[in-house]
């Protein structure tokens, strides 16, 4: 039973975010595969040799946690080798969960519905080396239950790894800002400034990692990540953007006219930042935070 997911108005429902498992698909696979990138590589390098191209000096088992798609699992398997990893994939989302069995088949040992803040029906104490979550483990409601139940479930030493977006990031946070200005009808205008106001509290690094630490990790740090990708229609992504949970149902209440209007106001907003025309080059701000669970 998820507890929590049908009452987060923040991040939105796990019907919500199934419904819309492909469309996420869509947008993550450009905007947030460089982060991952390296979080995957970071995670990994704890467990080399030597250099980051050494093989693993042991078989290690990972927990992709909040897996969406399936990005993390996609990348680990391509930097190592067959048989180095046995990796399990969880999402509170059942349809992010079918889309990464269906992206990764029989790559993976299993994936499987789960809260995050309450794994212990679903995994057992000491049972990963490496957890990582790419951009979800920062939306959880509640950050520091998450955390504790990834300490719970990794091996002494064991590795967790998350990224969270930049609050000044010009694609996420910036833009949900950004976003009421373009919106003629004050109330929904007003919705949207409070949804960016609550995320902005999940955007801090600060308390990110406060929670990271609370939950009894050490030697807990966060590394900067400045990545860039090709964004070929910047109207498609804004489209994309704003049918995510929960932007999608603050929008509902706008008719066809207004949402166009607002679609091109937007459009012309990253052209304007981009100063130049489409293809825009995103540029993206993010952090790869880690931290050890005591040997």
């Amino acid at each position: 039973q998820i507890r929590w997911s049908s009452v987060s108005k923040t991040i939105g429902s796990s019907d919500d975010w199934s419904n819309t498992a492909k469309q996420y698909e869509a947008v993550a696979a450009s905007m947030t595969s460089a982060p991952a990138t390296v979080l995957c590589a970071l995670g990994l390098a704890h467990f080399r040799g030597g250099s980051g191209v050494s093989p693993l000096t042991q078989k290690i088992e990972v927990h992709d946690l909040a897996c969406g798609p399936g990005v993390v699992s996609k990348l680990l398997l391509e930097q190592t080798q067959p048989g180095e990893l046995v990796i399990d994939a969880s999402d509170f989302s059942e349809g992010m969960v079918e889309l990464t069995k269906a992206n990764l088949g029989d790559k993976l040992r299993k994936a499987f519905v789960a809260d995050a803040t309450n794994l212990k029906d679903k995994v057992q104490d000491n049972s990963y080396d490496l957890i990582l979550s790419n951009f979800g483990l920062f939306l959880v409601p509640d950050v520091e239950a998450a955390a504790r139940e990834s300490l719970r479930s990794l091996r002494p030493g064991g590795i967790l790894g998350a990224t969270i977006w930049a609050e000044e990031d010009p694609w996420g946070l910036a833009l949900m800002r950004k976003l009421p200005t373009f919106i003629d009808d004050s109330d929904i205008a007003s919705a949207l400034e409070k949804q960016a106001d609550a995320f902005g509290q999940m955007f801090a690094l600060e308390t990110f990692l406060g929670k990271i630490k609370a939950a009894g990790f050490q030697e807990v740090e966060a590394r900067r990540c400045n990545t860039a990708s090709v964004v070929g229609c910047p109207e498609a992504f804004v489209r994309i953007f704003t049918k995510m949970p929960p932007f999608k149902k603050l929008l509902e209440g706008m008719d066809e006219e207004s949402y166009e209007r607002f679609v091109q106001r937007a459009v012309a907003h990253l052209v304007a930042e981009a100063n130049h025309s489409p293809p825009l080059l995103a540029n993206r701000s993010s952090y790869c935070v880690t931290g050890m669970k005591a040997r």
